[in-house]
C-alpha cells in the first residue's frame, strides 16, 4: 500500500542549515482555497511532516499555504547522537534558534497563523512570547505545559533527570525507553488516539522510511524539557503573549497535563480554553467525530480573531 508523500499535496521541501551546521529538513504547501492566509505548524516529539499531512490538508483547503518542519533530532532532519532513535535535545533554546532559521529563510514575511501539537504547542507558545510581531493567532492542542507524573513526583523527577544528566547519562533513555520497535506499533492499549487506521497509517509511513521513525526520549531531553517548562510557567512569561490564544486540552491525556494548561489559560491576556472530553493525547490524529470538534473550534477562533482585527478590537478575556 502506497503512503501519502508531500508532493501529493503540491508540497516543497527545503533543506536549511542551522547555526551550528546542523542539516533541518523544511516544507511548504500552498493554500487550496482562496486567500492570503499564512500558517506554522509545529509538531510535537517524536513526530515528522509526513505524519500531520491530512491535518495540512485541512489547513490548505481552508485558504492556509502552510510551513512545517521536523525538528532536530526527528524525522529527517539532522540528529544528534550515533543511535538516531534517541530523541535527544540538550536545550530546547536549540529548537526556537532552528525555527528563528526557518522563518528568516523560508517564511515569508508577516503575520501568521500558529499552531502547535504537545511539544510543538510548547514551543509555539515559547515563540508567540518571542517574536510577537510575526504571530496573528496562536492555536495550542494538547500542549506540552507540563507533563503527567505520579502525584508527588514532580520534584523528584526533575531532580533525577539533571542529575543523571550531569553524571553524563544525558544520552540515556529515561526509563521505559527503547529504539523504535513492534511496542511503536501496537494499537491496543496506545494512548494518542483512537483512531485505529490513523495510528496505523503512522506506522506505515515508518514502515515506509525507517529513518523517520525514533524510540524514546533520554535524560538530556527530559532536562531540556523540565527546564523550559518551568520557564513558560514562571511568574509573568505567558503576561506577555498577547495574540489571542486558544488552547484545546484532550480530556483522556496521559502525557501531558490538561489542567496545567486550563490553569495557565487564565493568565493569557487574549487565552480561551477549549476541552475535547473524548479525546486522547493526539487530537489531530483523533477519530472524525473528535476531530471535527477540533475543526468547529479552530474555525470559530479565526473567524472571531479575524472579525476583531478588523474591528481593531484589542482586548478579550481569558475562559477557562
Amino acid at each position: 500500500m502506497s503512503v501519502p508523500s508531500i508532493e501529493d499535496q503540491d508540497g516543497v521541501v527545503r533543506w536549511l542549515e542551522a547555526e551550528d551546521g546542523a542539516r533541518l529538513r523544511t516544507a511548504s504547501f500552498p493554500a487550496k482555497a482562496p486567500g492570503d492566509r499564512r500558517l506554522l505548524f509545529l509538531t510535537g516529539f517524536s513526530e515528522f511532516i509526513e505524519k500531520h499531512l491530512e491535518t495540512i490538508a485541512d489547513f490548505q483547503k481552508r485558504g492556509f499555504s502552510v510551513w512545517t518542519m521536523d525538528w532536530r533530532g526527528q524525522g529527517l532532519s539532522e540528529r544528534s547522537l550515533s543511535n538516531r532513535d534517541k530523541g535527544h535535545i540538550g536545550d530546547f533554546d536549540r529548537f526556537l534558534a532552528d525555527l528563528d532559521i526557518f522563518l528568516a529563510e523560508a517564511v515569508p514575511h508577516g503575520p501568521l497563523t500558529l499552531v502547535g501539537h504537545s511539544m510543538g504547542g510548547h514551543l509555539a507558545l515559547r515563540l508567540a512570547h518571542d517574536r510577537p510581531a510575526r504571530i496573528a493567532r496562536a492555536v495550542l492542542v494538547a500542549p506540552m505545559i507540563d507533563l503527567v507524573l505520579p502525584p508527588g513526583t514532580h520534584a523528584l523527577a526533575h531532580l533525577a533527570a539533571v542529575g543523571l544528566s550531569w553524571i553524563g547519562l544525558d544520552d540515556h533513555y529515561v526509563p521505559g525507553g527503547q529504539d523504535y520497535g513492534p511496542w511503536r506499533e501496537l494499537f491496543e492499549g496506545n494512548i494518542l488516539t483512537s483512531d485505529r487506521q490513523r495510528f496505523m497509517r503512522t506506522a506505515e509511513q515508518v514502515h515506509a522510511n525507517r529513518a523517520l521513525g525514533i524510540g524514546g526520549p533520554t535524560y538530556g531531553w527530559l532536562t531540556a524539557a523540565f527546564r523550559s517548562i518551568g520557564e513558560i510557567r514562571s511568574h509573568g512569561y505567558v503576561e506577555g503573549v498577547y495574540a489571542p490564544t486558544m488552547i484545546v486540552g484532550a480530556g483522556l491525556d496521559a502525557l501531558v497535563d490538561t489542567e496545567a494548561a486550563r490553569a495557565l489559560v487564565r493568565r493569557l491576556p487574549r487565552g480561551r480554553f477549549v476541552m475535547i472530553e473524548e479525546a486522547l493525547h493526539e487530537i489531530l490524529q483523533e477519530r472524525d467525530d473528535l476531530r471535527n470538534r477540533f475543526w468547529r473550534a479552530f474555525d470559530r477562533f479565526v473567524e472571531e480573531t479575524d472579525l476583531d482585527e478588523r474591528e481593531g478590537d484589542d482586548g478579550g478575556t481569558a475562559q477557562g
